[in-house]
């Protein structure tokens, strides 16, 4: 891993409008790519302001400890009712006017 990785991941990012990027990484970064990193962005959401870049170690990871990412579902917002039963599906029915 190496400044110029990040610099990248930065650029595609950019260009693909994605607006959170993860390093998982063995070590921990470089002087460097923390500066690359730092140079992204800070992403405001509803649920508080987030670094656009950022690094986690394997360590982080079997610790316990997180990248600080916003919820990838709103916790505030109800999602939509999804039917199941065969009998409410589209067109099980039939018409009511033949």
């Amino acid at each position: 891993m190496n400044p110029n990785m990040v610099r990248n991941l930065g650029r595609v990012m950019e260009r693909d409008k994605h607006s959170f990027g993860l390093f998982v990484m063995k070590g921990m970064p470089t002087k460097g790519m923390r500066d690359e990193a730092a140079s992204q962005p800070i992403i405001e959401t509803e649920f508080g302001r987030f670094p656009a870049l950022q690094f986690v170690t394997l360590a982080e990871l079997f610790q316990g400890l997180k990248p600080k990412l916003p919820p990838l579902i709103s916790p505030v917002k109800k999602a939509s009712r999804v039917e199941t039963r065969k009998s409410h599906q589209p067109g099980a029915q039939g018409g009511l006017f033949n």
